[in-house]
């Protein structure tokens, strides 16, 4: 019996961790009797282009594609063909990318008929989800790590049941979807959850594995000093990774050691609006999987549209704690002989 565990995101609940994880265990042998496929790196997101066509390729991929088609091609070529092979000769296989999660429907027709040629005998898909507004937000966080222009909330569609229902059209039953909710995951962990949804699956106890972490959220403070640094010196360069404000993201990251922050959340209307807009997939995630995530109190839904910066969504954010940190900042950054570039941010913010 060749038994496969497809895990399909979504972005944001934690898909990082869970590959970082699978990642180091494949590499430890730790995961015996299961397979990691390893080629290609932690996640295996490449699957997602060898099934949908380059306009459907996500940012991270479609940038790597237009950088160089030749050696993309090639490159997803060589992944194509080396996991096909890792899954032809092996019997129990987890796969895990985030990107998996939006692949057209027949996209999800050809990779399961692909690896029911390969061998599979069963197929269980596994999805964690998340409340609109609390994704949202963190979408919000990730997006302007490369980018000044964040979503409008007005506009923003997590197309939950879109996206799920394609899966569960072709693997009726076979389909689980997961609440990305601390006090309803195994152990209050998303990781420990997926090695435990892992370890039924497969008929293995994988509870000793080490459990990798990997934390990409900065404080209220610190999206609004990210935000006005990309607009400011990269404005011209929309979902582009940037090497002076990766390190912006560094210090920042690490800067709640120092100085106490703020927790971003989003204002209530803002909520209101995301989670209202959202309300048929929420039913929809109720009737069809017993997932009910707390309605929103009786905010004003939201009524302006001009929302671009952070400070335009964000509830609490402090002001003085933003100077604080950015002359912890300029502190860090004179002391670390990277003195020029954040002088030249504290002269912009005036």
């Amino acid at each position: 019996m060749k038994k496969i565990l497809i895990h399909i995101g979504t972005s944001k609940t934690g898909s990082s961790s869970i590959q970082k994880t699978l990642n180091n265990a494949a590499q430890k042998r730790e995961l015996y009797p299961i397979i990691y496929p390893r080629k290609g790196g932690s996640s295996h997101g490449l699957i997602s282009a060898i099934y949908n066509p380059p306009d459907k390729f996500t940012r991270t991929i479609k940038q790597q594609y237009d950088t160089n088609k030749k050696k993309f091609k090639r490159n997803l070529f060589l992944f194509k063909k080396r996991l096909f092979k890792e899954i032809e000769k092996n019997d129990n296989i987890i796969i895990s990318s985030e990107f998996l999660f939006s692949l057209t429907p027949e996209a999800i027709k050809n990779l399961k008929q692909d690896l029911y040629k390969l061998g599979v005998n069963e197929i269980e898909v596994i999805v964690y989800v998340r409340k609109p507004s609390s994704h949202y937000l963190s979408i919000v966080q990730q997006k302007i790590k490369a980018s000044h222009i964040i979503h409008n909330p007005l506009t923003y569609n997590y197309k939950l049941k879109e996206n799920i229902s394609n899966w569960e059209s072709e693997f009726p039953g076979k389909v689980q979807v997961r609440p990305f909710e601390k006090s309803l995951l195994y152990n209050n962990d998303v990781v420990q959850d997926l090695l435990h949804v892992a370890s039924d699956y497969f008929s293995v106890n994988l509870k000793d594995i080490e459990l990798m972490r990997q934390n990409e959220s900065i404080s209220g403070e610190g999206m609004v000093i990210l935000q006005n640094y990309r607009k400011l010196f990269h404005s011209y360069y929309d979902q582009i990774h940037k090497t002076d404000s990766n390190k912006i993201l560094k210090y920042l990251q690490t800067s709640t050691e120092e100085i106490t922050q703020t927790k971003p959340t989003l204002q209530r209307e803002v909520e209101t609006t995301i989670n209202n807009n959202h309300r048929e997939d929420l039913d929809w995630l109720y009737d069809n999987y017993g997932i009910y995530f707390d309605k929103d109190n009786n905010s004003s839904p939201l009524i302006k549209s001009d929302l671009e910066r952070v400070e335009d969504i964000l509830d609490n954010y402090n002001e003085d704690t933003v100077q604080r940190l950015l002359y912890y900042l300029l502190y860090s950054s004179l002391n670390s002989k990277r003195a020029s570039l954040l002088v030249y941010v504290k002269s912009k913010f005036g």
